[in-house]
C-alpha cells in the first residue's frame, strides 16, 4: 500500500512541480492536483509550498509559470528542486512505511489489549462467578446448618412438650383398684402360708410374673394377642393399619413414614362401646396414664432420642378404640431388635412374651433374616414364630420363591423353629393372616389363678381324704382296742377264776404233831395239774392281748396325731382359701369390668 501510493504521489508531485514552473499546461487535470495536494496537507515538506500558494502571486510571476521557461538555470534548479523533492518524497514514504508499522504496531497492541482485557474479565468474570458459586455454597450449606438447626429446635421443642405432657399426665383411676388387687394376690401367692403347699418351680415364678404383668392390663384379656417385628422399612406397621382397617375403612391408623417411627412398644385393642379412641401409656411403676391423641402421634424416635432415658417414663402405649376386627384380637406394634439400643430390645422382649404368637415381617426385597435379631429371638422366645414374607407383588414368583428358600435356609441353619410363612403384597387378601389368627388360643392370664384356685381345692380334697382315712383308722383302732380289752378282761377272768380254784385244791392241814402243811389226794392233784396247765396256756394269750392292747393305743395315738396334722393343714388350706377366693373373684370381676 505504500509503494502504491508513493508511485502516484511522485507523478502528481511531477506533474505539480512542471506547472508550478511553467513547464506544463497550467490548468490541467485540477483534480488530480487538488487530490495530491490534499495528500500532504499535513507534511513539513511541503509547508513552504503551500505558504507560496496561499499567497496570491504577482500577475508577472503567474504570466511567468504560464509561459515555460527553457533556459539551463531553470533547468538546473528545476532538476535540483525535483531531486529535493525526489528526497523528500523519499523521506515522506519512510515516515509513511515507520507509520504504518507503527500503525499495525498499534492494531496488534490494541487487539493484544483486547485480547488482555477480555482475557482479565473473562477471568475476573469467572472469578466473580466463582466467588458468587461459593457463596452460594455457603448460602447452601448456612441453609442446610440452619435447616438442621431448626429442625433439632423444633425436634427439642417436640421433645419438650412430649415430657411436660408425659409428666402431668393424668393417672388412670379406674385401674388402682384392680391393681391392688392384684398386688394382695401376688403377695399371698409369695406368703410362707401359700409356699408351704404350693411350691413354684422356676417356670412357675415366670408364669406369675408375667401374669403380674398381663393381669392389669384389661385390653389383653380374654383375646388373642399377637405381636409384630421387623428391621425397618419392612412394612409391619402398614399390615397393622391393613389388619385394622380390614371391614372398616374408617378405622384409625398408625403413622407410617420413612422414619422409623414405632418407637415405643404399641398395644392396639378394642374397647366396648364407641367414643373416641383413648391413649394411654404403662409407666414403670404400673402407673397407666391418660394422655391426648396429639402427643401419641408426635411421638417419634427422633423425640426420643432428644429426650433420653424414655423407658424411665414409658414402657408401652396402648390405643383402644372400637373396631370389630378387635374383638377377639390385640395386636402389639414393636421396635424390632434391628437397632443397636438395647433399650428397644429391652423393652420389646418384656412384652413379646405375653403375646400368644410372634410375626416377623422381611422385606422380599431384602431376603434375609437380621442375625441380631435371630439370636435375641432364639434365646428369648417362648412363643409361636411366623414369618411374614412382605411386598411380594414387588417380585416375581420365582424370587419370592427364592426369597423363602434362603430364609428357610437361615433359620434350619440358626435352629430356629417357625411355624410358617405367610406371602403378604399390598392387594394380598387378608384371609392367610386370619386364618393363623384362628388357630391361636388365647392365654388368658387369669389362667394362672385358676390353676392356683384348683391347687388349693385339690389339697384340700386331698387332706380332707387323709383326715377321713385316720378317722376310719381311728374308729377301727378303737374297736379293736375295746375288742382286745374285752378280750383282755375275759381272760385276766378266767385265769383268776383258775387261780383261785387252783389255789383252793390243796387242803391246809395243822397236825398234831409235825410242821403246817397242804395236802391233796391223786384226784386233787390231778385237778390241780390241769388248772395249771389252763393257766400256762392262757398266759401267752394274756401277754398277746397286752402287746395288742399296747399297738392299739399306739395305732390310735398316731392316727390322732395325723388327723390333728390334716386338720391344722386343713385349717391352713381352709383359710388360704378364704383369702383367695374373694381375691381370684374380684380380679376376675374388675378384669371383666375394665376390659
Amino acid at each position: 500500500m505504500g509503494l502504491g501510493l508513493g508511485g502516484s504521489l511522485s507523478l502528481s508531485m511531477f506533474d505539480f512541480i512542471l506547472r508550478w514552473f511553467g513547464k506544463g499546461k497550467p490548468q490541467e487535470d485540477t483534480s488530480t492536483q487538488d487530490q495530491s495536494l490534499s495528500l500532504f496537507e499535513g507534511s513539513s515538506l511541503f509547508a513552504t509550498d503551500k505558504e507560496s500558494e496561499a499567497s496570491p502571486a504577482p500577475a508577472e510571476e503567474t504570466e511567468r509559470v504560464v509561459t515555460p521557461s527553457s533556459t539551463p538555470q531553470a533547468d538546473s534548479a528545476l532538476q535540483a528542486k525535483v531531486e529535493e523533492l525526489t528526497a523528500r518524497l523519499a523521506r515522506t514514504k519512510k515516515a509513511l512505511e515507520k507509520a504504518e508499522e507503527e500503525n499495525e504496531e498499534l492494531e496488534d497492541k490494541l487487539k493484544r489489549d483486547k485480547r488482555e482485557a477480555d482475557k482479565r474479565e473473562a477471568e475476573k468474570a469467572k472469578e466473580a462467578e466463582e466467588k458468587v458459586s461459593a457463596m452460594e455454597k455457603q448460602l447452601s450449606s448456612l441453609q442446610e446448618t440452619l435447616d438442621e438447626t431448626t429442625d433439632q429446635v423444633n425436634c427439642r421443642g417436640e421433645a419438650l412438650s412430649f415430657v411436660r405432657e408425659v409428666l402431668i399426665a393424668q393417672v388412670n383411676s379406674e385401674r388402682s383398684e384392680l391393681e391392688q388387687k392384684v398386688e394382695e394376690m401376688v403377695a399371698l401367692i409369695h406368703s410362707d402360708e401359700c409356699r408351704a403347699y404350693i411350691t413354684l418351680t422356676n417356670e412357675g415364678e415366670r408364669d406369675l410374673s408375667m401374669w403380674q404383668s398381663e393381669c392389669a392390663k384389661s385390653w389383653i384379656q380374654g383375646k388373642v394377642k399377637v405381636a409384630f417385628v421387623g428391621e425397618f422399612s419392612a412394612g409391619k406397621t402398614s399390615i397393622v393399619n391393613r389388619i385394622l382397617q380390614d371391614g372398616d375403612p374408617h378405622a384409625i391408623q398408625l403413622p407410617v413414614s420413612s422414619k422409623a417411627t414405632t418407637a415405643i412398644p404399641t398395644y392396639i385393642s378394642g374397647r366396648k362401646g364407641g367414643g373416641k379412641a383413648t391413649y394411654r401409656f404403662y409407666t414403670p411403676d404400673s402407673i397407666l396414664k391418660e394422655i391426648s391423641e396429639d402427643t401419641f402421634r408426635r411421638v417419634s424416635k427422633e423425640v426420643l432420642e432428644e429426650v433420653g432415658g424414655v423407658s424411665s417414663m414409658i414402657k408401652y402405649f396402648v390405643m383402644a378404640y372400637a373396631n370389630k376386627g378387635l374383638e377377639r384380637l390385640s395386636i402389639l406394634d414393636t421396635p424390632g431388635f434391628s437397632s443397636q439400643d438395647q433399650e428397644d430390645e429391652q423393652r420389646t422382649m418384656e412384652v413379646i412374651n405375653e403375646c400368644d404368637a410372634l410375626f416377623w415381617v422381611v422385606d422380599v426385597n431384602s431376603g434375609t433374616l437380621n442375625t441380631r435379631s435371630i439370636r435375641v429371638i432364639r434365646q428369648h422366645l417362648h412363643k409361636p414364630l411366623y414369618i411374614i414374607i412382605n411386598k411380594v407383588d414387588t417380585k416375581s414368583p420365582s424370587e419370592v420363591k427364592q426369597a423363602e428358600q434362603a430364609i428357610r435356609a437361615t433359620c434350619s441353619k440358626e435352629k430356629l423353629e417357625v411355624k410358617g410363612f405367610i406371602h403378604m403384597g399390598m392387594k394380598t387378601p387378608l384371609d392367610e393372616l386370619h386364618q393363623v389368627f384362628s388357630t391361636l388360643g388365647s392365654s388368658s392370664s387369669l389362667g394362672l389363678l385358676e390353676a392356683f384356685s384348683q391347687r388349693i381345692k385339690e389339697l384340700i380334697n386331698e387332706q380332707t381324704g387323709i383326715k377321713k382315712g385316720y378317722d376310719a383308722e381311728r374308729k377301727q383302732y378303737d374297736q379293736e382296742l375295746s375288742e382286745l380289752e374285752t378280750t383282755f378282761s375275759d381272760d385276766l377272768d378266767t385265769v383268776a377264776e383258775l387261780a383261785e380254784e387252783a389255789a383252793a385244791i390243796p387242803h391246809f392241814k395243822d397236825p398234831f404233831w409235825g410242821s403246817k402243811r397242804y395236802e391233796m389226794n391223786v384226784s386233787e392233784y390231778e385237778e390241780l395239774e390241769k388248772k395249771l396247765t389252763l393257766l400256762s396256756e392262757k398266759a401267752p394269750d394274756i401277754l398277746k392281748d397286752v402287746e395288742g392292747i399296747k399297738q392299739a393305743e399306739s395305732n390310735i395315738r398316731s392316727a390322732e396325731e395325723g388327723a390333728d396334722t390334716c386338720r391344722s393343714i386343713l385349717s391352713d388350706l381352709e383359710g388360704l382359701q378364704k383369702r383367695f377366693t374373694p381375691l381370684y373373684e374380684q380380679i376376675n370381676q374388675l378384669s371383666q369390668l375394665h376390659r
